[in-house]
C-alpha cells in the first residue's frame, strides 16, 4: 500500500508540472528552431534524459496496473498488435507482390539442358593398349559399370516421381510420398529429360531408390586385402629398379629352388653387381611397380674356388655355428641347377605391395611345379623363335628382320594364348589398323 500510494504521488507531482505553464518542459514546447540552436549543450541532455525517464516511467506504471486486474495480464500478453482491416489488406498485397517477384526472378534464369546427362568415352573405339598391362582397362570398365548403375537409379527415380505426380488428382497428395516429396526438394521434375537409352526402363510398383550412406568417409580396414583377384606380375625387361650394390637392403627373402625358379621364369639375367651376385630376375606388377629376385653370395663366384674336404673337416671349424663354417659352395651352373630350396633376397621400389607379390609368386611356383611339361624358355622359343633367331647366332637359317611398325603388325591379343583369346568378348579383339599409304602421284624421294 505504502509503494502504491507513493506512486500515486509521484505520478500527480509529474502531471501538475506537466500542466503548469511556467515549467521549463511546456516553455520548452514552444521554443522556435533559432532559440534552439542558442541552447547549451547541457539543456538538452537535460531535456532528452527527462523525456525518456517519464516515458519510462508511464510505461511500468501502466504493466503494473494491467497486471492487478482480473488476470488481465496473462489474457493479452500474448495478442499481436490490433490492426484494423485496410492494416491488414495492405500486407497481403505486398506479401503478394514480393511472392510475384521472387517468381519473375526464378524465371529469368536460363534453365537451357538443366540435369542433361553427359556423353560418355568409349574406350573400345580409340585404344592404343597393346601392352600386357591391363590395369587401365579394368579400372576403366569398373568406373563404367558403376557409372550406368547410378544413371540407371536415377532415371528410375524420375519416372517413379513423375508417375505417382500423374496418376494422383492432387499433387499435395503425391507429396505424402516420403521419396517424391525429397525428390521434388532438390530438383525441377518438369526440367528433367529422361534420354534414349534410358526410356525402356521399367520401374517396379514397390519401387525403393537406393540411398547414400550417412557418411561419405573412406573405410579404413585394419586387415590387409589378401586376394589375388585383378592382379599379375609378369617378367620385366624394359623396366629395372634401380640397385646401387648387391647388399641393398631387401624386403623379404622367398625360398624356391633355383631350378624351379628357371623353369618359371627361365634364365636369368647377367649380373652386373660385382662378385656378391651371378644372376636375377626383374618383374613389374599390374600396379607397375618393379621387383627384382637376386641370388647373393652362394657360389664360388663370390667365395672362391673349393678346397680339399680335409680343409672343412677340420676340429676348429666343426665347432662353429652352419651359418660360420668355412664350407665348400657350389659352381654358377650346379647352383642355377640345383634342386635344394637356396633363400633369394626380393627388392622393390618404393611403396610397393610386396607381401601380394610373394603370395603370387608362391602360387605360381605351385602351379609350374605341379605341372612338368612347363617350361618357361621352351614357351617363348615356340612362340617368338622366328622373330628372334637373327639374334641367338643360328647363321644356318635365314633370320627375319622386322622392319614394319609394332602399332601395324601387333594388337592386345599378342601377349594372349589360345584360352585367353577365346574368353575375351569379340567386341575387346581389336583389329590391326592398315599402315598409311603414300597419295598417288606423289614421288617417293627416299
Amino acid at each position: 500500500m505504502f509503494l502504491k500510494a507513493d506512486r500515486v504521488a509521484v505520478t500527480k507531482l509529474m502531471q501538475e508540472e506537466a500542466l503548469d505553464p511556467n515549467h521549463w518542459f511546456n516553455k520548452f514546447k514552444t521554443i522556435s528552431e533559432e532559440e534552439m540552436d542558442l541552447l547549451p549543450d547541457t539543456f538538452m541532455r537535460k531535456y532528452t534524459a527527462m523525456g525518456r525517464t517519464i516515458l519510462e516511467h508511464r510505461d511500468f506504471t501502466h504493466m503494473t496496473e494491467s497486471k492487478n486486474k482480473n488476470n488481465w495480464w496473462n489474457q493479452v500478453k500474448d495478442l499481436e498488435e490490433l490492426q484494423t482491416n485496410e492494416q491488414k489488406q495492405e500486407d497481403e498485397d505486398f506479401m503478394e507482390l514480393r511472392t510475384n517477384q521472387r517468381e519473375n526472378e526464378l524465371g529469368d534464369f536460363d534453365w537451357t539442358g538443366y540435369m542433361t546427362r553427359q556423353p560418355r568415352y568409349n574406350h573400345r573405339a580409340k585404344n592404343f593398349n597393346f601392352e600386357d598391362f591391363y590395369r587401365f582397362t579394368q579400372t576403366y570398365e569398373q568406373a563404367r559399370e558403376l557409372d550406368e548403375e547410378n544413371s540407371k537409379q536415377f532415371y528410375k527415380l524420375v519416372k517413379y516421381v513423375k508417375n505417382q505426380l500423374a496418376n494422383s488428382e492432387d499433387p499435395r497428395i503425391a507429396q505424402r510420398n516420403l521419396v517424391v516429396r525429397d525428390f521434388l526438394k532438390k530438383y525441377r521434375i518438369d526440367l528433367i529429360e529422361i534420354p534414349e537409352e534410358f526410356q525402356d526402363l521399367e520401374v517396379e510398383e514397390d519401387f525403393n531408390p537406393k540411398r547414400r550412406s550417412r557418411t561419405q568417409r573412406k573405410r579404413v580396414y585394419t586387415r590387409s586385402d589378401r586376394s589375388l583377384k585383378d592382379y599379375d606380375v609378369w617378367r620385366c625387361h624394359d623396366r629395372q629398379l634401380l640397385v646401387a650394390e648387391a647388399g641393398q637392403k631387401a624386403v623379404c627373402k622367398i625360398t624356391v629352388a633355383p631350378s624351379l625358379l628357371k623353369r618359371a621364369f627361365g634364365q636369368p639375367d647377367e649380373s652386373d653387381l660385382g662378385f656378391k651376385c651371378t644372376g636375377y630376375y626383374d618383374f613389374e606388377d599390374t600396379f607397375l611397380d618393379l621387383f627384382r629376385l637376386m641370388e647373393y653370395k652362394q657360389t664360388d663366384y663370390t667365395h672362391g674356388l673349393a678346397r680339399e674336404p680335409e680343409y672343412y673337416e677340420t676340429k676348429k671349424n666343426m665347432k662353429k655355428p652352419y651359418h660360420k663354417r668355412k664350407r665348400p659352395y657350389p659352381t654358377v651352373d650346379e647352383f642355377w641347377n640345383s634342386d635344394e630350396p637356396v633363400a633369394f633376397r626380393l627388392l622393390a621400389s618404393h611403396h610397393a605391395d610386396w607381401r601380394r607379390f610373394r603370395r603370387w609368386i608362391r602360387s605360381h611356383f605351385v602351379e609350374v611345379e605341379a605341372d612338368a611339361d612347363y617350361d618357361y624358355d621352351k614357351q617363348a622359343l615356340e612362340k617368338f623363335g622366328k622373330e628372334i633367331e637373327i639374334c641367338i647366332a643360328d647363321y644356318d637359317t635365314k633370320g627375319v628382320v622386322n622392319t614394319e611398325m609394332a602399332a601395324f603388325k601387333w594388337t592386345n591379343l599378342q601377349y594372349m594364348d589360345a584360352k585367353e583369346i577365346k574368353k575375351l568378348p569379340q567386341e575387346d579383339k581389336l583389329s590391326v589398323p592398315e599402315p598409311p599409304k603414300y597419295p598417288e602421284g606423289l614421288v617417293k624421294h627416299y
